[in-house]
């Protein structure tokens, strides 16, 4: 826990040199509204982490080999591994708290179900180790790796891809400008399509949900 709280402080020093601006973040991060990111409860976020934001960024093999190594900890009841899991459980009851839910504040914990992950699929080799020959060890550990890293290898290779095409954002706004007639008042959220330069009167509203508008 000290070592915790001595890294926080070393990595994110502007949290205690500027706290004014840092607690300003904070309270917006901790809003109620936000488009598609509100309307569960506090046992809803809790779920929506475990049962798909994890899934989501812990993929196909990963996953397995994840629930191989937690099982493994629990059982073995060792605390130097245990502990893990336990932070795991601390932390998402933790980002369950606030009203909004987002994938990436399950960043910090990747790493720990990276260890967990990594400790499981030693547990499935060693395990599978017993029905071949000692030398068939090095094939099991190939083919380990193959089946933990094709899916996120396969996600990667389709984010580069839709990186390199052009954005919703910029389609969107290509429609607006060939669509609308010139001078049209539009509202605009942010994260939607980037209308500056545009012949468009725009207003921009953080999140629409919030107030409602009469045009």
């Amino acid at each position: 826990g000290l070592v915790s709280v001595v890294t926080f402080a070393l990595s994110s020093p502007f949290v205690l040199l500027d706290w004014t601006t840092a607690w300003q973040n904070i309270t917006t991060e901790a809003r109620s509204v936000h488009l598609g990111a509100d309307g569960k409860n506090y046992a809803e976020r809790a779920i929506w982490y475990l049962s798909s934001a994890i899934p989501g960024s812990v993929y196909g093999g990963q996953m397995l080999a994840l629930g191989i190594g937690v099982v493994a900890c629990i059982r073995q009841r060792k605390w130097d591994r245990l502990v893990l899991v336990l932070f795991i459980v601390v932390f998402v009851a933790t980002i369950s708290l606030p009203s909004l839910h987002w994938s990436r504040w399950i960043i910090q914990i990747l790493p720990v179900l990276a260890l967990l992950g990594a400790y499981g699929a030693q547990i499935a080799v060693g395990y599978a180790s017993r029905w071949f020959a000692p030398s068939a060890r090095p094939l099991l550990t190939g083919l380990a790796l193959v089946a933990i890293l094709a899916q996120p290898l396969y996600k990667t290779a389709q984010a580069d891809l839709k990186l390199g095409s052009t954005s919703t954002r910029i389609e969107a706004r290509r429609w607006i400008e060939a669509h609308l007639p010139a001078g049209s008042r539009l509202i605009a959220e942010n994260g939607t399509a980037p209308l500056n330069g545009t012949t468009m009167i725009v207003e921009a509203q953080p999140v629409l949900a919030e107030e409602s508008f009469a045009y």
